[in-house]
């Protein structure tokens, strides 16, 4: 569990060249439940740290286990915060990680939770927002996506965090070029 002043900076100087050079690094916060930090890299400078949201509603008191016990949401359902998630002010964004379906190693589908299953949705929507608006930085991406997300509180330490919302941060950026007197871009699929 690390705080921004905790943080190991081993990783610093890479993490500072792929941000000036446009990327965007995404990496999930952790499973561990905890409410003072979050994993490393997550909280590394030029990293964007993702916690998970609630995919569907699986019934109250739902129980997580952790290594040192269970936490238990009393309520759940989309858009919901997840208790296992690593958590603190360093946390940046929260998108869809709990009860998350996707495609399995050989062939098929399966279903799965955690920070990790989060953070593959942050990652697509700078995909997303990269494709429609090239120019955006690392910075800018992560600014659109918080200030046009949905906000979520943590029962657990009061703090409120941004899910992500993809159609909101298009409708955001495509509105800043109409209010600036310029056209958006349109980019057709091929």
């Amino acid at each position: 569990s690390y705080t921004e002043s905790t943080c190991p900076n081993v990783l610093d100087p890479i993490l500072s060249s792929a941000h000036s050079g446009g990327i965007s690094v995404v990496a999930a916060s952790g499973n561990f439940g905890f409410t003072n930090g979050i994993a490393f890299p997550a909280c590394a400078r030029n990293v964007i740290s993702v916690g998970a949201t609630y995919n569907k509603n699986v019934g109250p008191n739902y129980r997580w286990p952790l290594p040192s016990g269970y936490c238990i949401d009393n309520i759940t359902g989309a858009g919901v915060f997840a208790c296992f998630t690593n958590r603190a002010s360093n946390l940046d964004l929260v998108a869809p990680g709990a009860f998350v379906t996707s495609v399995a190693l050989g062939g098929g589908f399966f279903e799965n939770s955690g920070t990790s299953m989060a953070a593959p949705h942050v990652a697509a929507a700078i995909l997303l927002l990269k494709q429609a608006y090239p120019y955006l930085t690392p910075s800018n991406i992560e600014t659109i996506l918080s200030s046009s997300g949905t906000s979520v509180r943590d029962p657990a330490t009061r703090l409120v965090f941004k899910e992500i919302n993809v159609a909101n941060a298009l409708r955001q950026v495509s509105n800043s070029y109409i209010h600036n007197n310029h056209r958006p871009p349109v980019y057709l699929p091929p």
